[in-house]
């Protein structure tokens, strides 16, 4: 009796292990990657005095899923692409209270008052915002969600998306 349980596995038998491992290992790969994409929610305090506007959190349901695509958040308020190629920027939010001129926009860098804006949207007063842009983004490039606005103090919300549509 003893002799059957102490003998080796055949050839097969290994073979068979070593693929089921190599099966599980891919899948539970392809789960977690996939094209570099996110959505993140941001809601932030904009005082009249903050001219060049303000920086709302990149925070939100998604936020601890941007690693999975691909995705670094450099700071609580921005995120870093990761891969060269063209990208579709989608931004919606609004502010309240008795803001005027109110805008939402995608800044390049960590500057507020500086760098590139791939995408802008706002109107007079405070109706709700929503607006699209597909740009070219080098893999690195740091973006964040600012809102700013005149008028009396307010709060400001936007969510902001940004998804991968070719690579370079």
């Amino acid at each position: 009796m003893f002799k059957r349980l102490a003998r080796r596995p055949t050839p097969a038998m290994l073979v068979a292990i070593v693929a089921l491992f190599a099966a599980t290992a891919g899948v539970s790969y392809a789960a977690t990657q996939g094209p570099p994409s996110f959505t993140s929610h941001g809601v932030a305090f904009v005082p009249t005095s903050a001219i060049s506007g303000v920086a709302l959190p990149i925070s939100g349901a998604n936020s601890s899923d941007l690693s999975n695509h691909g995705m670094t958040v450099t700071s609580s308020t921005s995120v870093r692409v990761p891969t060269t190629g063209n990208y579709l920027i989608t931004l919606a939010g609004n502010c309240n209270g008795g803001a005027t001129n109110t805008h939402l926009l995608v800044r390049e860098g960590f500057n507020l008052a500086a760098g590139r804006v791939d995408l802008a949207i706002g109107f007079e007063g405070n109706p709700s915002m929503a607006g699209s842009n597909t740009v070219h983004l080098a893999a690195g490039t740091t973006l964040r969600m600012i809102a700013g606005h005149g008028g009396a103090d307010a709060n400001c919300g936007a969510t902001l998306g940004v998804n991968l549509l070719s690579a370079d």
